[in-house]
């Protein structure tokens, strides 16, 4: 793999639902941010954190980009990496510790098909899944233009842009992309033990 893009590990918000910090939540004995910057170095050395939710000492010297403080809820940190190096991405939530190389790999790979883009698709819900994606700098670039009190949601944003979503890349690995965030708390002790 070439080093011509960055990782953005996407690391912001209240974690109100999880009730602790996604980063620091343990799933295998291991720390959500340890577990996906470990899979992330596999892959390439240009990797940062998006966003100043807590990290774990071992992350503690890595690059970290907060948010600037001017709103744009979950687009916020792909403006911040855009604005950061204006530069391919691939944007990874840190509650996706499921996760692994092979699949960004894959994911990755799948660009020359969607006009240097690949975003899963979930057809059956139409949604993108916009936290486990690769994103040209084109798009990232249209994306800070379009952003605004009309479009401020990536959703809207992706289907004004006609943006063609990967729903084979999301079928493939549906049981992978899950945001741990949303484990109902009687669910949440199975999720984080069970075993990859």
């Amino acid at each position: 793999m070439t080093d011509d893009f960055f990782i953005g590990i996407l690391n912001g918000g209240s974690s109100r639902r999880m009730g602790s910090p996604k980063s620091l939540a343990v799933y295998n004995g291991t720390t959500f941010a340890e577990i996906i910057y470990k899979e992330a170095s596999e892959i390439t050395q240009n990797i940062v954190f998006l966003g100043a939710s807590p990290l774990p000492d071992s992350l503690k010297d890595k690059t970290v980009i907060p948010d600037d403080g001017s709103g744009g809820g979950p687009f916020q940190a792909a403006r911040s990496a855009y604005v950061y190096r204006k530069t391919d991405w691939f944007l990874w939530a840190v509650d996706m510790p499921l996760i692994t190389k092979d699949i960004v790999l894959d994911i990755i790979s799948q660009k020359g098909r969607y006009n240097g883009n690949s975003i899963p698709y979930n057809k059956d819900l139409g949604v993108f899944e916009p936290f486990c994606a690769y994103y040209s700098k084109n798009l990232l670039r249209q994306l800070s233009l379009l952003y605004s009190d009309k479009f401020y949601s990536i959703q809207k944003m992706f289907r004004f842009l006609e943006i063609k979503g990967n729903s084979e890349i999301f079928e493939k690995y549906k049981n992978e992309i899950r945001d741990f965030n949303y484990c109902p708390p009687d669910r949440k002790q199975y999720e984080f033990n069970k075993k990859r």
